[in-house]
């Protein structure tokens, strides 16, 4: 009994030790918890289908001393943001930067101390609107003197809410901290968080403990249901394996909890390791980006060549498809079409340049991508001309015995591109078919607030591009098999 006591007194030291070191300064406060609560709790369905994908604006600022030495690489600052959009390409988001570097040549901020006011001060001076600004010190000070990796604010309800996160040198020269930081300002918390009065979160998350009409997994831990119970005793080095997996279940006081090591926002110091979040932590971040941040986006064309045009399909009876935007730049089909439909497309370039088009498809089943034109070269069409770019009918495959979605991916460029290239590496991605996509272009994909997707029956698009960009028009159809 003894020898069990000196257990727990070790593994409950642990926790106090690690606590204290803590290098996450975020920590939500009672209104920001009562506020976010206050939204219904993200479908997960939803995020299983093709859905448009959100551009959401950030604006850096690395702090330096007066004479503009000691500052975050540049190769750090964009190794990180590549991290973050490999993470939430899951919850339909993408993070762009909304203008160059901001430098602050400042030796009095460069190791930055957390003091609320002097912070505000600080914030609206350099503040970008309608992004998030990313603050880079060398060092951040806590309020207790203690140092953190980095720190945002919960969504909240008030006028001036913080739209800013603070990234310290050694936050940015890990794997995950500033992803971490992220996940906190779109609405996630820690996967221990929070206690209910004086009690910890029960094992078996999906009960309701205290018969208070509400399941304990949404009052307790990160108020989601699919993120087991943590203990959070620390940095878990005994139990996680430089693989990243758990070697074993962690005990404390006789109860056997199994966290998940690798998710995003654990306390894991084995930091390389956070790497994955939950369908529900997904489903949150998306919510919180769409509804909670809607703000957040920026019209900035830049320098770059005004492209215009149109897109329409025809059934071989000569019949019109008429389309519909259905979620920011993903377009539907306004009917359903039947196995052995036949149809063509044609493009009318409304510009005064000419550009490329070719086609990705891809059906729910999300495992083959086919390229049209077949040999992956994009087709050329001249300024004010319109031409059916396939000279013959596109026929709907008889292979499908149950209804299922068919997507399409229409690709415009000012230079050309093979997109058979770009269909075999999307067959190697996983998620949805405009994640795929999004994952294998990357950042040469158009930013939205460079091109405008019009609502009618027909594709009409209205775009700024460079050379080396890819303007994508998704389009999604109801396949019925005969």
């Amino acid at each position: 009994m003894k020898k069990i006591k000196s257990i727990l007194l070790i593994l409950y030291s642990l926790y106090g030790i690690v606590a204290l070191a803590q290098t996450c300064g975020t920590v939500p406060t009672e209104a920001q918890v009562n506020y976010m609560r206050s939204f219904e709790t993200a479908s997960v369905r939803d995020m299983v289908i093709a859905q448009g994908i959100i551009d959401i604006p950030i604006q850096f600022h690395i702090i330096t001393k007066n004479d503009g030495s000691g500052g975050i690489g540049v190769d750090t600052i964009e190794e990180q943001l590549n991290i973050a959009n490999r993470i939430f390409i899951k919850s339909n988001i993408r993070f762009i930067q909304a203008n160059a570097i901001n430098y602050i040549n400042n030796t009095e901020f460069y190791d930055f101390r957390r003091e609320q006011r002097q912070e505000d001060l600080f914030a609206q001076k350099h503040n970008l609107p309608q992004v998030i600004n990313i603050y880079c010190a060398n060092k951040l000070i806590l309020e207790s003197g203690g140092l953190c990796f980095g720190y945002t604010y919960h969504p909240e309800k008030s006028r001036n809410r913080r739209i800013r996160v603070f990234m310290s040198r050694a936050g940015f020269e890990n794997i995950s901290s500033f992803s971490h930081e992220l996940g906190h300002f779109f609405g996630l918390y820690h996967t221990h968080e929070k206690k209910q009065g004086e009690r910890f979160e029960s094992i078996n998350r999906v009960i309701d403990f205290d018969r208070n009409g509400t399941l304990d997994c949404y009052e307790t831990g990160d108020d989601l249901c699919d993120t087991p119970a943590d203990p959070n005793i620390g940095n878990y080095s005994e139990f996680c394996s430089p693989q990243c997996f758990l070697k074993g279940s962690i005990n404390i006081n006789g109860k056997n909890y199994i966290p998940l090591v690798d998710n995003l926002m654990c306390y894991n110091n084995q930091r390389n390791c956070r790497t994955k979040l939950t369908e529900e932590q997904y489903a949150r971040v998306a919510q919180f980006a769409r509804n909670e941040w809607k703000d957040l986006r920026i019209t900035n064309l830049g320098n770059r060549q005004k492209i215009q045009g149109t897109i329409y399909f025809k059934l071989k009876n000569k019949k019109s498809m008429p389309v519909k935007l259905k979620d920011v730049n993903l377009y539907q089909f306004k009917k359903a079409y039947t196995t052995g439909t036949s149809f063509l497309y044609k493009v009318r370039n409304k510009s005064s340049v000419p550009f490329y088009v070719s086609i990705l498809n891809m059906d729910d089943q999300m495992d083959e991508v086919n390229s049209i034109p077949a040999n992956g070269e994009a087709v050329k069409i001249e300024p004010k001309e319109q031409i059916i770019p396939i000279k013959k009918y596109i026929k709907l495959s008889a292979k499908y015995k149950q209804p299922t979605r068919e997507y399409i991916c229409l690709l415009v460029s000012l230079a050309p591109i093979n997109h058979q290239t770009i269909g075999d590496a999307m067959e190697k991605e996983e998620g949805t078919f405009t994640q795929k996509i999004y994952k294998t272009i990357g950042d040469k994909l158009l930013p939205q607030r460079n091109v405008t997707y019009l609502s009618g029956e027909e594709l009409n698009f209205e775009g700024v591009l460079r050379k080396n960009e890819i303007l994508p028009i998704m389009l999604e159809m109801e396949h019925l098999p005969k």
